[in-house]
Parts: structure tokens; sequence; C-alpha cells
């Protein structure tokens, strides 16, 4: 996305655009985030370095910003004490470490301005004027085009303030500035969503004891529940310490006679984010054929166990021991978590030592030099079988229109060129026969197939 964005807007000065590469031609950047794209290419225009190495430093920065906003913000609610604590706590949260490694790392970009969001929303939400509003209103739009369930995250949050705002006609001018700006995004959504794909995203599970049995899990470990183990419990000394402060902090919470506004806010957020966490929509009949069928649920209790880390913050800050000795010992315990860490070979590995990758580039190569691709197409195999793992053939490193990759799979061509799980054009491979493949392939324009199972070869 990256590579096309700056071809798109050094040529046509533009950041949305079509895309010839992947789904015979499909719109760009329309039914998608876009600013962390829009910031990796812009780099790469404006400074003398490559995009995979700006592409690097935006990944890295994405990892490392919330936990510098979540200090900031929890310091000044509470104490710095406090607020250094649970940031470390969030940078040391094994698996969101291993959403970055499986490139889940826009999310994180996003929280970083749902953060910035979070810490002016509560700063001026008692005393608006213009500059205020505008400036919410910014923020508000780039956590949107970050990331759309970052976006619906700062709506709610901001209605949930809203409740307790003395002027309630103007603090909406906030959410209703920022969608004015971007109707330029929002406007071809409304408009084309009728046609897209349904049914893409997930729920947590469609029964009952399923959904709070992952709901749980991935509420106090960002994951499913595992089973219990010295080397699981170490490992994760930095979830449990905040699971146990969270639930600290609930505790004092509810026992107060005068509750705090702020508590009452990120309480309501927390319950909300749980909520729609669980996808239960996915589970009614009726709403299974909406755009709803797209989101993938339990992304929203990552939002919810920001509310776990605020309300550890408020535990911490009512301490009364030594803050030195605190520190001392939550360093040594995450120290001790770090050495635990010990993520799978799978999401570690680099191209330098992935033998398929080898393969894959020389088979780039072969087909970028040895044969004439022009005015055709090449289908791919999925290189991945597996669901969860990208493909390796991305026309980021292969400019020439493919098909079978992975892409948005929202377009409804997208069902008749699809070639994951030991399919191709959407058809089982022991069941496709020669004069099928050679009739898509004259449908598609097609020259050659890159085949990767002994099945789809002998065809």
């Amino acid at each position: 996305r990256a590579y096309l964005l700056v071809d798109n807007i050094l040529n046509n000065y533009r950041i949305t655009g079509w895309n010839y590469l992947d789904n015979l031609g499909s719109p760009f950047l329309t039914y998608t985030y876009f600013l962390s794209y829009l910031l990796i290419s812009t780099l790469s225009i404006v400074i003398p370095l490559s995009l995979p190495t700006i592409y690097k430093i935006v990944v890295f920065l994405s990892y490392v910003l919330p936990s510098f906003v979540l200090y900031n913000f929890l310091s000044r609610k509470f104490n710095s004490h406090a607020g250094f604590l649970i940031s470390i706590a969030f940078l040391l949260q094994h698996k969101i470490i291993e959403h970055f490694f499986e490139g889940l790392w826009d999310q994180y970009f996003a929280i970083i301005f749902f953060l910035l969001f979070l810490n002016y929303l509560d700063k001026y939400s008692k005393k608006l004027n213009a500059r205020r509003i505008g400036f919410l209103s910014l923020l508000l739009s780039l956590t949107i085009i970050s990331h759309p369930y970052a976006g619906l995250a700062a709506l709610y949050l901001f209605f949930l303030y809203w409740i307790n705002m003395v002027d309630k006609g103007k603090a909406l001018i906030v959410p209703l500035s920022s969608i004015v700006s971007l109707f330029f995004y929002i406007a071809p959504l409304i408009e084309t969503g009728a046609w897209t794909i349904k049914g893409i995203g997930c729920g947590l599970s469609s029964t009952f004891g399923e959904t709070l049995t992952n709901l749980i899990g991935i509420l106090l470990s960002v994951q499913e529940l595992i089973p219990l183990s010295l080397n699981s419990i170490l490992s994760n000394i930095p979830v449990i310490l905040v699971d146990i402060l969270a639930l600290a902090g609930f505790v004092l919470y509810i026992r107060e006679k005068n509750k705090n506004n702020f508590l009452n806010v990120i309480f309501g957020f927390t319950i909300i984010s749980l909520i729609l966490g669980t996808g239960f929509w996915f589970n009614i009949a009726s709403l299974k054929i909406t755009s709803l069928s797209n989101i993938v649920s339990y992304r929203f209790i990552i939002f919810a166990r920001l509310g776990l880390l605020i309300f550890a913050a408020y535990t911490i800050s009512k301490i009364k021991l030594e803050k030195e000795i605190i520190a001392v010992l939550y360093i040594m315990l995450m120290v001790i978590s770090l050495i635990y860490f010990q993520p799978s070979n799978e999401i570690v590995e680099t191209s330098e030592n992935v033998q398929e990758l080898k393969y894959y580039f020389e088979t780039m190569d072969y087909l970028e030099n040895s044969l004439d691709l022009s005015n055709s197409r090449v289908v791919f195999q999925r290189t991945k079988r597996d669901y969860s793992i990208l493909p390796l053939t991305k026309s980021d490193y292969f400019k020439k229109p493919i098909i079978g990759q992975w892409s948005d799979p929202i377009f409804p061509i997208s069902k008749s060129l699809a070639s994951s799980q030991n399919i191709i054009f959407n058809t089982p491979i022991e069941n496709i026969t020669q004069e099928q493949i050679k009739k898509e392939m004259g449908r598609y324009n097609a020259k050659y197939i890159v085949s990767i199972t002994p099945e789809l070869t002998q065809k």
C-alpha cells in the first residue's frame, strides 16, 4: 500500500486512487485506514531513506509511543509513579509484542492518537472554546483515519464525556466537524458499501460459554486462555500485575461513596468495549448480512484493556508504601518476565532464515527476467495455507498485475479469485479440471500460474 501510495502521490497528486495490480483492478485506500501509509509514503518522499527502513521506524514508534503518551496522561491524572509503572507494564505485555510481529501494528499506531484524544478531551471537557474544539476535532479525525476501531472507540468515549459536559451543544461540534472534514473518506464508503462482500469479520464464538471464556482470556491476557505453567506465569508477569491492580482499582471505585467522574467514564468505556468485543451480532441472523459482519470484534477488547490499565494506575496512586521500593520490585519482576518471554519461531522468522522466502524471491526473479508478462496477469497459488498468515505474494515486490494474492477481501470479484486453503479460482484443486483452468485463465487474461502443490502442477 505504501509503495502504491508513493506512486499515486507523485504521479496523480492524490491519496486515494485505483490499484491495477490486484483484484483485476480495485479502489485503492478507499475501504481501509490510511494515515500510517500516508505517513510512511510522505516520509519516504522527503527523507533520503528507503521505504522499508521508514516502515520499520514507524512500526517501532507505534510500539513505544503509546507508552509515552500513556505515561504523560496517567502522571497528570494520578502521579508520575503510577504513570511510569503502568506504561512500562503496557510496553512489556508480550502478546502485544507478538501482535507487532504478526503485522497488527496499525491498531497500536492508532492508539497513539486515541490516547492523545483521551488526554485532551479529559483536560478540555470542562471548558471548551473554539481553539480547543478545533484541536479535539483534529485529534478525532486523525484517530478515525488511523484505524476504524480506534475511531469508533474514540466516538463512544466522547459521548461518555459529553453526558457530563455543561455546554452539550457546543461540544457536539467536535464529532460533527470531524465527520465533515472526513467526508471525502466517508462518502465513498457509504455510497458503495451495499455491493461490498459481507461476513469477512468474526466474533469470539457461536456459543455463550466459549464467548465468555475467550472474552475473559483476551481481556486479562490479550489472548485466549492458555494452560497454567510456571513459564506462562513468569512470562506474563506484567499482564498478571495489571490484572491484580485493576481488580483492586475496581473494588476501590465501587466502594467510593462519591464516584470520580473520570473513573465513571472509564468504567463505562470498558464495559462498552467488552460488549463490542464479544461480537454478539454474529449470533443474530438479521445482522449477519450487514456491514457489522466485517468487524473483527476481539480488537475492541484491546481498548477494554486500556481501561484496566487506568484502574491499575488508580490503585498504585493509593498505595502508601515507599515508591522506590515498589519501583525496584516492579522492575525486577519485569526483568524476570523478559527472560522467560519466548515468542514462537514462526513469528520472529525473517527473510534471511525462511526457506520459503528464498524460493519466493527466486520465482519473482524468474518471472520478471525470463518471461514476457506484458498485457497479462500471473495467477499465484497462495503461498501460506494458514488463514491467519498473509501470503508472500505481495504486489509490493512484484510490480505486475496478479491473481490470488492476499488483498482486502471485500470486493465481489475477490471470491472468484480466491486461491487459499488449497483452492484455485475459488474451486478445490482436486475438483478443478484442466478445461476449467484454461477457461478461467482466458477470462482473466492470465498466462502463467505459480503453483506450490503437485496436485495443481499436474493439471
